[in-house]
């Protein structure tokens, strides 16, 4: 009979061989095999010295659960579904333990315009993920997208959110973009929510002297769940609604000038109902979302760039990188550093860029 003696690569094979089903866990595969054998009455022998699995062995090896640990094992790569598989293997001291299964592969490159080069003749569609790269300069990582372009992947570490802080984050791109593509990047966009640090710091890094210098995007979902608290100082719903739908309708102007024009017809037109109430609100939202340096939350401001509206798929990432590596806790330098590469490596193994 089976056991949880036996890998579950070997009870996936045996599964495969009797030609039943080799989903689940391994629990669910020894008593799908052990019912299989019963129903059957199959009589399973002992197989050869050779490397085969001997299912007539019904001593059983209790292995605590302590003994398992997500530790690298160097053995051969194995004929896994797909990257990520949880498998079970030895390790060097004899013990049987879980790892996670990933298939990588490395090239020894000088620079960026080799492993452009390489890329550009890569028929075999062998790099295709993550992928390691080994430069005069160091171990360096990077990952390519659908048509193989590469994308480094930088790092910046910070002891808070201040202004200074995400300067610091804003010059490591520049100074990354510098190094690997000589370019002196100076981006004339920043898409963000209304924190003043994260303008302040971008500032400072690119050496603008005035808002007016570049374009500020307002996030437009920070926008909206902001007026949504504030829009109760009106107690007409009917009102509310109106409101909102009318500034749902100058997010979408196209250019400067007709977002300007819209809004002075839209203050126009509510400060003609005389409702204190609404006289209360437009001054709350002039005073933040129009005459402050939030109030690029309008479509047109970058036309034709392709600029996203909100940041809310790097809000999102942030989101999982707490709820999943980080589990809301501040780690040592070292800890955060393996969980961050081990974090990058599986993201990109599991969804391409």
């Amino acid at each position: 009979m089976f056991n949880s003696t036996f890998l579950v690569t070997d009870l996936k094979a045996k599964c495969k061989e009797f030609n039943i089903s080799y989903q689940g866990t391994k629990a669910i595969l020894i008593k799908r095999l052990n019912e299989y054998i019963t129903k059957t009455g199959i009589n399973i022998e002992k197989e050869n010295d050779d490397g085969g699995i001997n299912v007539d062995n019904d001593d059983h090896v209790d292995v605590s659960d302590e003994e398992f640990s997500d530790v690298p094992i160097n053995n051969q790569a194995l004929d896994l579904e797909s990257d990520g598989d949880t498998i079970e293997t030895i390790n060097t001291n004899n013990k049987r333990v879980k790892t996670q299964a990933y298939f990588t592969f490395t090239q020894e490159l000088d620079n960026i315009e080799q492993a452009y080069l390489y890329l550009k003749d890569d028929k075999d569609n062998t790099w295709n993920k993550i992928r390691s790269r080994k430069t005069k300069e160091g171990h360096k990582e990077c990952t390519t997208d659908h048509e193989k372009k590469i994308h480094i992947l930088t790092l910046s570490i910070c002891t808070g959110e201040t202004g200074e802080d995400f300067k610091f984050v804003f010059e490591s791109l520049k100074k990354a973009h510098k190094k690997v593509f000589n370019i002196d990047y100076r981006p004339c966009t920043l898409v963000a929510d209304g924190a003043d640090a994260i303008t302040n710091g971008f500032m400072s890094a690119f050496n603008y002297d005035k808002h007016e210098n570049f374009k500020r995007v307002m996030c437009w979902s920070h926008l909206v769940r902001n007026i949504d608290k504030r829009i109760y100082v009106v107690t007409s719903e009917e009102k509310r609604k109106l409101i909102v739908n009318d500034i749902f309708r100058l997010q979408k102007t196209y250019c400067s000038e007709l977002f300007d024009f819209g809004y002075l017809m839209f203050e126009k037109k509510w400060l003609s109902t005389k409702d204190n109430e609404v006289k209360v609100f437009l001054y709350f939202f002039k005073k933040e979302w129009i005459d402050s340096s939030n109030s690029g939350w309008y479509e047109g401001l970058t036309q034709g760039e392709h600029t996203p509206s909100t940041d809310n798929a790097l809000e999102s990432f942030n989101g999982k990188i707490k709820k999943i590596h980080t589990l809301r806790e501040r780690l040592a330098v070292n800890t955060y550093l393996t969980n961050t590469y081990d974090m990058i490596r599986k993201m990109q193994l599991k969804k391409k860029v």
